[in-house]
């Protein structure tokens, strides 16, 4: 994982997991995203925490298991 360089940057990218979420796992909505539009995307709101790292493992893992399995909800 890596360290993010401000709290907004981190706010940012924790909203960025809820829309690749409801990207994913909405079945209202046509998916467009792929692994490189969420690399392009984080680099895009979190670019201080980008500049800190050049691996994008993390990402790419993050976004495999999001879109494999839909977050749960214990009030569905």
């Amino acid at each position: 994982m890596f360290k993010f360089a401000s709290k907004k940057e981190a706010a940012d990218f924790a909203y960025l997991l809820l829309m690749l979420h409801t990207c994913k796992h909405n079945k209202n909505l046509e998916d467009k995203s792929d692994v490189n539009w969420f690399i392009k995307s984080t680099k895009e709101l979190c670019p201080e925490t980008m500049k800190m790292t050049t691996d994008t493992t993390p990402l790419e893992l993050m976004f495999k298991q999001i879109s494999e399995k839909e977050f749960y909800s214990p009030l569905q």
